[in-house]
């Protein structure tokens, strides 16, 4: 009976043993391994959330920007383009003289010289009774708040060249001022690339600066909008002409008014060193597109004020 009851007993033990242990051991193992899955996904999302990339951050302005460098190859150095920054007004009785030298200059040497109108301070208001726009900008102001100047008008900044301790000077000196300055060899050059959907009224804008030669000098980056044949009131010696053409009118940065650094990290920029922006704006549906302009130039950011323009550029918004 003993023999019995012990072969029964060894039978049950077989039993469980083939039956039931292999799923014992299954639900464990399994249960064991999840533990292990769920503890090594853990530990695998702590590793890679403490040591990814942080990308830029994120731009909530109107203007998006992104910028990047590269080595190139050593480009040949284009001709000077030479930058004006005039001072002008509505108001100014004497300002459509400064705008007919510079007319002149500019049909003198095409695509060479860069005028920027700068619309604030006193004699920019608008004419009542005569005038439909308010030319001045905030981007007029912040930049006459930059050189901490108040000129009288027409006056204008050649290539940012200070004339007896000043960057404004006379309309008598202009053509001279401007005709030495094309004569000055440049060490970069920039080009600009505008694409425009005339539907969103977005502009993608891409301003390239090509080292051709070696420079040390802090720089900083100006990128912005005029609008050119805006026809509106303008104020003469004994008249008003409210059929006018306005040209150069600034609308607005893409940059602070103060430019943005370039390549600060770098002690000396070699030749064939390359530095590009790209820049994402939506243009003010105001502004006639057609007649506006992107320019981008290049200037120097030394201590002493010192803020001479290396280069500048233009192109058509599209």
């Amino acid at each position: 009976m003993r023999d019995k009851v012990s072969r029964n007993y060894a039978v049950a033990i077989c039993f469980l043993f083939d039956n039931c242990f292999p799923n014992f051991v299954a639900i464990y193992f399994s249960t064991f391994m999840k533990k292990i899955v769920l503890g090594l996904c853990i530990f695998s999302s702590a590793f890679v959330w403490s040591c990814k990339e942080i990308g830029p951050a994120v731009d909530l302005s109107p203007i998006t920007a992104k910028d990047t460098t590269y080595i190139g190859i050593v480009e040949a150095s284009t001709p000077r383009k030479v930058l004006v920054e005039e001072c002008t007004g509505v108001k100014c009785v004497n300002c459509p003289d400064g705008a007919a030298v510079l007319k002149t200059i500019e049909e003198a040497n095409p695509n060479n010289l860069i005028v920027i109108g700068i619309h604030t301070g006193f004699l920019t208001s608008p004419i009542d009774g005569a005038s439909q726009y308010n030319f001045q900008s905030q981007a007029a102001s912040d930049l006459m708040s930059f050189f901490s100047e108040s000129p009288s008008k027409p006056a204008a900044a050649i290539d940012r060249i200070k004339e007896a301790g000043s960057y404004f000077m006379d309309k008598g000196i202009w053509q001279q001022k401007i005709s030495n300055r094309f004569s000055v060899p440049t060490k970069e050059n920039i080009t600009i690339n505008s694409s425009f959907d005339t539907t969103s009224r977005q502009a993608i804008i891409k301003v390239r600066v090509a080292y051709t030669s070696d420079v040390s000098d802090h720089q900083n980056l100006m990128v912005g909008l005029i609008e050119n044949d805006i026809i509106d009131a303008q104020e003469f010696p004994s008249s008003i002409d409210t059929f006018y053409h306005h040209n150069h009118v600034l609308r607005t940065f893409l940059t602070p008014a103060s430019g943005s650094a370039v390549l600060d990290s770098l002690t000396t920029k070699f030749a064939g060193r390359v530095y590009e922006r790209t820049f994402i704006y939506t243009v003010n549906s105001a502004w006639n597109s057609s007649n506006c302009k992107i320019f981008a130039y290049l200037f120097k950011n030394e201590s002493g004020q010192d803020y001479e323009v290396a280069q500048a550029a233009m192109i058509p918004l599209k």
